[in-house]
């Protein structure tokens, strides 16, 4: 298993996935409760609010929280223990290019992003999200490591492919990696391999899909 400490936008990710953090409950209860007459019930509003707690405005896929508490789900279902894996998408200049092109612009990436992750085998259990910034996970479970190659690849072919389509293709760098496990796996783990997977790729300045053993 990958040793060493969670990157600084990760850290919190585990402790999302073990339920709201006061901010979050408090920033829940400030919202109001609703916004024209309805027969919901208090705890069905409640739920309501929670679930888009957990889900990121921009692209609608689940958010750092959600992803944490979709993941916990994922890997307490699986009693049988079986392979699987994470697989991240990462903008690498994505802040130079908000400055130069404008959020609105930035947002546009996002959602075509986003639209990418959501389709790609979705016939497929898997966790979809955007984890940062700039930052999306695929996580999953029952996958062969054939499989998750192939996943990767696909990725980044359909991204880079799309990108070339639109006005983003000189601007929008991106690099895609992954950490696969053959038994059970904590997520800091394989945020960790990922990561390094994703450094990797950078490394070796070609926009390869670099996958990397984890446990």
């Amino acid at each position: 298993m990958v040793k060493g400490r969670l990157p600084a936008d990760d850290s919190g990710l585990l402790n999302e996935a073990a339920g709201a953090s006061p901010e979050s409950e408090q920033k829940a209860a400030s919202l109001p409760t609703a916004v024209s007459p309805s027969a919901e019930s208090p705890l069905a509003e409640r739920l309501r609010i929670l679930g888009l707690m957990e889900r990121d405005s921009v692209t609608g896929l689940a958010n750092r929280r959600g992803f944490a508490i979709q993941m916990a789900e994922l890997f307490i279902s699986d009693t049988q223990h079986r392979p699987g894996a994470l697989v991240l998408i990462e903008f690498t200049h994505f802040n130079a290019f908000n400055l130069e092109h404008g959020m609105q612009r930035g947002d546009e990436l996002l959602r075509l992003a986003g639209e990418i992750v959501s389709r790609i085998w979705n016939n497929r259990l898997m966790v979809r999200a955007r984890i940062a910034e700039a930052t999306f996970a695929l996580g999953m479970n029952d996958m062969a490591l054939e499989e998750v190659q192939e996943l990767g690849q696909m990725l980044r072919h359909g991204l880079a492919l799309q990108l070339s389509r639109g006005k983003y293709a000189k601007d929008a760098d991106f690099r895609c990696g992954g950490a696969y496990f053959q038994r059970r796996a904590t997520l800091p783990a394989l945020l960790v391999t990922a990561k390094q997977a994703i450094a990797r790729g950078r490394n070796n300045q070609e926009n390869v899909f670099e996958l990397l053993s984890c446990g």
